[in-house]
């Protein structure tokens, strides 16, 4: 036994882990320099990401459905992640998050006390304003793929020449809107992988567009609620495109300018190519006379009740609105984006199908209901 005070030997290392840690060591030399695995420039700054080429574009003009949606998907997604670096980058401009006593110029590159990894120059987030700038590029790139994707499809092609409705909404409906899609009783319940089961049969597809404003979530939220454990009644990518696609529409200018703002001239929208944006005009004065006379006070305290029910932080603005007995401006606006929705998926199930060379089914409201206005699909006889 060794007495007390006197120094313990250090146990002797293996061999093979001496190695393994000297090996590690030369690899970590030769990394570049990044943060949070984004490789970094000499000066600290992101590497370029290259731009997508006419080549590549027109290879993504050949997608199949399966890849046009996950592309769908994924733009939608770096949209979010360009939007959650900007509120960042906002937020540490104003001196948010930061650690108590510590200003933004104090930043440098390294790693601090805190475990903050940042680059401050010029009271700015260098990094985040290039991961911004990176995450654009990414975006700019996928709506080239989408927009080669959208005019190589027929139905695309007719679809692209209304005023407001862009490539992304497109390519976003025809990768995820499948008309052979079997809807029979006896399938119907099925869903993902077991959909593949299904034996061969005679099939009409989706005989009528009722199937799409389920599927596209364009119904009332107050009927079509999504309930707790349950599958969600509606495909978000495929909601969240015709919703933008809906307010695109809504803000087509009516008016020419000079480059100084100033008004030169009237546009005219009479033609075809602005069907769209005449019904959204029309059926959202409808709902905003039909809102000032008290005519969705029912609607109102539907909305009410199903606050109470979920406990939601309402604002002033809705505990003034319905109250009161009426609809917020942005919810008369919401009203009239999915009215103008469906409209649009009724050409497009309609014109799809012909296209396809599929049986024509009467919609519900003709077939069933007995309604006599029957709107045809725009343009189609135009291409």
């Amino acid at each position: 036994m060794k007495a007390l005070g006197q120094p313990r030997n250090k146990p002797e290392r293996p061999a093979a882990k001496a190695e393994a840690q000297q090996k590690a060591r030369k690899i970590k030399q030769k990394i570049k320099p990044s943060i949070n695995g984004v490789a970094l420039t000499s000066n600290g700054v992101m590497e370029p990401l290259p731009t997508i080429d006419i080549k590549s574009a027109k290879a993504a003009a050949l997608y199949s459905r399966e890849e046009a949606r996950s592309l769908v998907d994924f733009y939608w997604s770096a949209i979010k992640q360009k939007t959650r670096v900007s509120n960042k980058e906002s937020a540490f401009n104003k001196k948010r998050d930061l650690p108590p006593g510590m200003e933004p110029l104090d930043i440098e590159l390294g790693c601090t006390a805190d475990g903050w990894d940042m680059h401050r120059v010029k009271n700015e987030p260098i990094f985040l304003a290039e991961l911004k700038v990176q995450l654009a590029k990414v975006i700019s790139n996928c709506s080239k793929a989408l927009k080669a994707y959208a005019e190589n499809q027929p139905l695309g092609q007719l679809a692209l020449q209304f005023k407001g409705i862009g490539h992304v909404s497109v390519a976003a409906c025809l990768s995820h809107i499948d008309l052979h899609r079997c809807c029979c009783p006896d399938y119907n319940y099925l869903r993902g992988k077991d959909r593949e089961k299904i034996p061969p049969h005679e099939c009409d597809g989706l005989t009528t567009a009722g199937h799409i404003y389920s599927f596209a979530g364009m119904n009332d939220k107050l009927k079509y609620k999504w309930e707790k454990r349950k599958r969600r009644p509606w495909n978000t990518a495929l909601k969240t495109a015709l919703i933008v696609m809906g307010k695109c529409i809504q803000k087509i200018p009516t008016k020419k300018k000079d480059k100084e703002g100033n008004i030169i001239a009237d546009i005219d929208i009479s033609g075809p190519e602005y069907f769209y944006f005449r019904l959204l005009q029309r059926q959202k004065a409808f709902y905003q006379q039909k809102n000032d006379s008290g005519g969705f006070k029912q609607r109102a305290a539907e909305w009410v009740m199903a606050a109470k029910a979920g406990k939601w932080d309402l604002s002033e603005g809705q505990k003034e609105a319905w109250f009161n007995g009426k609809l917020q401006q942005g919810g008369v606006d919401m009203m009239a984006i999915k009215y103008t929705c469906k409209f649009f998926l009724s050409h497009y199930h309609e014109v799809g199908r012909k296209l396809l060379g599929m049986r024509i089914v009467a919609p519900y409201s003709i077939g069933v209901l007995g309604h006599a206005d029957y709107v045809p699909p725009p343009l189609f006889s135009m291409k």
